[in-house]
Order: C-alpha cells, then sequence, then structure tokens
C-alpha cells in the first residue's frame, strides 16, 4: 500500500479506510499517550477502521490484528496518513 503526502486525524477516517500513524498529539489531553501506545497506536502502525461507534463517534479499528475501540476525543489527537490500494496489493483497506 501507498501513504498520500496529506495527514489526517483518525478521528476523521470513514469506515474501511486504512492507514498509518504519524505522531501522536498529547500535549492537548494529559494522559493520552500512555493510553494509545498501551493498545500499539503509535508512531508506524498500520491499522484499518471498521467504524464508528454511533452515539459518540468512537472510533472501531483494527491493529496487529486485534480490534480495539478508541473514543473520539483520543482519535482526535492522532495524525495518521492514509494508505492507498497499489496494485498487487491483495490487503484489505
Amino acid at each position: 500500500m501507498a501513504v498520500s503526502d496529506a495527514s489526517t486525524r483518525l478521528a476523521e477516517l470513514s469506515a474501511h479506510d486504512a492507514g498509518i500513524v504519524v505522531r501522536v498529539v498529547d500535549e492537548e489531553e494529559e494522559g493520552a499517550l500512555p493510553y494509545l501506545e498501551s493498545i500499539g497506536l503509535i508512531p508506524g502502525a498500520d491499522f484499518t477502521v471498521e467504524g464508528h461507534v454511533p452515539f459518540d463517534g468512537a472510533v472501531i479499528l483494527t491493529l496487529r490484528e486485534s480490534e480495539f475501540t478508541v473514543s473520539k476525543r483520543a482519535a482526535s489527537l492522532v495524525v495518521v496518513q492514509k494508505r492507498r490500494l497499489v496494485k498487487g496489493d491483495a490487503r484489505r483497506i
């Protein structure tokens, strides 16, 4: 998969979008970085968004072959780059 040049926040991605974590902006929210590190949502991590929780917009994602739910607030601290499918890449996005 190729990575696009534009970065965005994890909270802004849609279901079935895939991406890579660029950085975590934890100055805005004390305690966010340890939590995100504990589930492996760190720079360089590949993930796929499975969907959003309808009520509060929490992000459901697959990361390291496990599914996690990240609050919209925490997901807004994660800067990501979307990946796009490249010919011959069989991974789901």
